[in-house]
């Protein structure tokens, strides 16, 4: 079955999973696309390389790019980042839906949850993002970045200040009065 995506330049490829390309994934990049599926894989976090994640897609899509004399340089150059997560999940789509029909719909689950975590994860990125604060706060991370001695200097005179204090100064004790 294969899905779709779209590079920076408007062309679309289509992610074709099937014996073939799986083969040539594996005999090009030693990479087995089906133990994406399998819960050891440590498959997934490979693809949050985008280098890699490209170099499955390109050998992926390498009949289509010959037809277009598209190398893989210039294949890679017009996948932004944005383009490389449509074809991630195009890639996982394919994969799923090479499987048998009495697993597809599991690992349809788990690609569906993933997809709402990160959906999540970008609600919440954008929410603190817009908090009236995080401007503010933003900056005096930036401030104490490139002006760690500013930083230095404030907390040494908390210090001071705090052993300055009127309740610090108090000479009787308790046991005094």
């Amino acid at each position: 079955m294969s899905k779709s995506f779209r590079d920076s330049e408007g062309r679309q490829w289509d992610v074709e999973v099937d014996v073939v390309t799986i083969k040539r994934v594996r005999d090009s990049l030693g990479v087995n696309l089906l133990e994406l599926a399998t819960e050891e894989s440590k498959l997934p976090e490979r693809f949050n390389d985008p280098v890699f994640c490209v170099d499955v897609l390109y050998t992926l899509c390498r009949d289509q790019a010959d037809k277009r004399n598209v190398s893989d340089e210039k294949f890679g150059r017009s996948l932004t980042i944005d383009a490389i997560e449509e074809a991630s999940d195009a890639l996982m789509e394919g994969v799923i839906d090479f499987f048998r029909r009495d697993v597809r719909a599991a690992y349809r689950k788990v690609l569906d949850a993933t997809r709402k975590v990160r959906a999540a994860h970008a609600k919440k990125l954008t929410e603190a993002m817009e908090a009236p604060d995080f401007d503010r706060m933003l900056e005096a991370k930036i401030e104490n970045l490139l002006h760690p001695e500013n930083s230095l200097m404030r907390s040494s005179n908390d210090v001071i200040n705090l052993q300055e204090s009127p309740a610090s100064n108090q000479t009787d004790t308790p046991t005094q009065s």
